[in-house]
């Protein structure tokens, strides 16, 4: 792979950078359609051959196919799921592609859909490719808690649930998770893709157990998430005032998250874990967080005694969400500069916990790197990387 070449800081943030599109920069080639079943969602008919000249309309229709069958999409595609259950090889993966890269297809979210996922890849060796997955998105976030009771539930974009799948090319918005990479799965990719605006949060009854708006989130191993724009997934929480975060891993191990870009985000990334007391199960570590760039001037507010912190990255050593090993910190660009943005937080920190070096970390209200040591934040003087006041970190 080549890694992206370090870009001039744009002049506005919200614009994606147009070197995230460009495949040579990551190697990535789009394989060609070879035997393939068409869907044209306005002009298709479903009793059709499914074929270029005569497509199915419905995603449905699509079934089950044989191995190695290509699926490409047009139109606009509402309330219906794309369903992906057969596998490619490493050599010939299943193409699900929009027919046409400069005008992709969209699939729009019905109300029925709530506890669902618009693509669900039961498959392994799929790429899907150059589509708009829209959920339900309330818009740019507001002042919290007035929005408490909006956009609550469950709906993802991409819900991958096979091994050696790759989502490229996908916009992604309006929803708990654009792309939820499933529990134990295995060496999948989220590449040059768009997650934004994903805003829906599941409020469950106890306190620190509120959940969503998030771009990519990981329970998978060795996930590769890279060359993606991430900007507002965030959503209101009775818990945390807000709550979201452009990458979540939980339970997941050996994530690599490199050469993206995030605006306006309340976390580029969050590690957590579940059975932590048992350390043969549910256990997050060795997950990776290199070159990206995460720019910030959000300004968040205090619920209940809790500061809603902005920051680039938490991750913890103890506490309710387990014991985190071994997460890497480096080459990053990072700038926090609401008045609560932080740079990394560690609860609780260890050596064994956190590794930094080669950071750019700019904040406006906390020191440039910190942890939470159970009564405060603190700084960080002796973590790896020359963390500090004044430091590249």
């Amino acid at each position: 792979m080549v890694a992206v070449p370090e870009p001039p800081e744009p002049e506005d943030p919200s614009v994606v950078p147009t070197w995230l599109g460009d495949l040579s920069v990551s190697g990535d080639i789009k394989p060609s359609i070879a035997s393939a079943i068409y869907v044209d969602c306005d002009n298709g008919d479903d009793n059709a051959a499914g074929s270029a000249t005569a497509p199915w309309r419905t995603l449905p229709r699509i079934g089950s196919q044989s191995p190695g069958t290509d699926v490409v999409i047009d139109g606009f595609c509402e309330g219906q799921q794309l369903h992906v259950t057969w596998s490619g090889t490493a050599a010939d993966p299943v193409v699900v592609t929009g027919a046409d890269a400069g005008s992709r297809p969209v699939l729009k979210a019905s109300a029925d859909q709530v506890g669902e996922a618009l693509v669900l890849i039961e498959g392994s060796n799929v790429q899907l490719w150059d589509v708009i997955l829209d959920g339900e998105p309330s818009g740019d976030p507001v002042a919290c808690p007035q929005e408490f009771g909006a956009n609550v539930g469950y709906l993802v974009g991409v819900d991958v649930r096979g091994d050696d799948n790759t989502v490229a090319r996908v916009d992604a918005s309006g929803f708990y998770a654009g792309v939820f990479v499933f529990d134990r799965t295995e060496r999948n990719r989220v590449v040059h893709s768009a997650l934004h605006g994903n805003d829906i949060m599941t409020i469950n009854d106890g306190e620190n157990d509120d959940a969503g708006a998030i771009g990519v989130l990981v329970r998978g191993e060795d996930t590769e998430i890279a060359w993606n724009y991430f900007a507002n997934n965030r959503g209101c929480s009775p818990d945390y005032w807000q709550d979201g975060a452009s990458i979540e891993v939980f339970n997941g191990f050996g994530t690599y998250a490199h050469d993206n870009y995030a605006w306006n985000e309340h976390h580029f990334a969050e590690l957590g874990e579940g059975n932590y007391a048992d350390r043969t199960s549910g256990v997050a570590e060795d997950n990776r967080f290199e070159r990206n760039y995460h720019f910030s001037d959000f300004d968040a507010v205090s619920y209940r005694n809790k500061d809603s912190h902005d920051a680039f990255l938490v991750t913890r050593w103890g506490g309710e969400f387990g014991y985190i090993d071994r997460t890497v910190v480096r080459n990053n660009h990072i700038r926090v500069m609401g008045h609560l943005g932080a740079g990394v937080v560690c609860v609780d920190c260890v050596p064994e916990a956190l590794s930094m070096g080669g950071n750019t970390i700019e904040t406006q209200w906390h020191t440039r790197a910190i942890i939470d040591d159970g009564g405060g934040y603190t700084q960080v003087g002796s973590l790896p990387g020359g963390v500090g006041p004044g430091s590249g970190g």
